[in-house]
């Protein structure tokens, strides 16, 4: 994979190191940006919306998370590139190294279709409010809210390599067209 081989690469440490220093900052960004989406004020805005039906405190809140762990998938990119690579060489020895990036690609494609795919589940009004109830579930919803973030953001890593940023932009895009056909029907607040 063209991420693993750059020049930058050292090979002693298996380390990016140009990027290193960024991606430190940018997972710990990730972490405060997802205490700050879940915290007690910005969820008792949410809670306080799901009760009048509305979509809007929680649409923006599951973005902001979304973003957050989109974030910390780019940061931890390299080490899911070359994790993936050494697992498929493991289980497929007799492939070729360009079978196996083909392969990891078309899974990385596939788990952001599949992480779009389910975006809807987090606008259903109704939803909302089962899930406001039941405070295990809402901390579920949002770690998992945050692992699809950080899953894409691998993804677009692996896919993307150096212009995996575009996926900072893409992702919230699609998620954002997803939620607006909703808000269409439902309005803001």
């Amino acid at each position: 994979m063209s991420a693993i081989k750059g020049s930058s690469h050292n090979a002693a440490t298996g380390v990016d190191i140009r990027n290193k220093a960024w991606r430190y900052v940018a997972l710990i960004v990730s972490f405060v940006s997802y205490a700050v989406a879940v915290s007690y004020h910005i969820q008792h805005l949410s809670d306080i919306a799901d009760a009048h039906g509305c979509v809007d405190n929680h649409t923006l809140q599951y973005t902001f998370i979304l973003i957050a762990g989109l974030l910390g998938g780019l940061a931890l990119g390299p080490w899911v590139a070359r994790w993936s690579s050494s697992a498929l060489k493991a289980l497929m020895p007799d492939s070729s190294e360009e079978m196996r990036t083909r392969r990891i690609k078309a899974l990385s494609i596939a788990l952001i279709l599949l992480g779009m795919a389910v975006d809807f589940l987090f606008i259903i009004p109704s939803l909302n409010v089962f899930i406001d109830t039941h405070i295990p579930l809402l901390v579920e919803a949002d770690l998992l809210l945050y692992l699809m973030g950080v899953i894409a953001g691998s993804s677009w890593y692996i896919i993307l390599d150096r212009q995996s940023w575009l996926g900072l932009l893409v992702t919230p895009a699609m998620a954002l067209m997803i939620i607006g056909s909703v808000l269409a029907g439902h309005g803001w607040c």
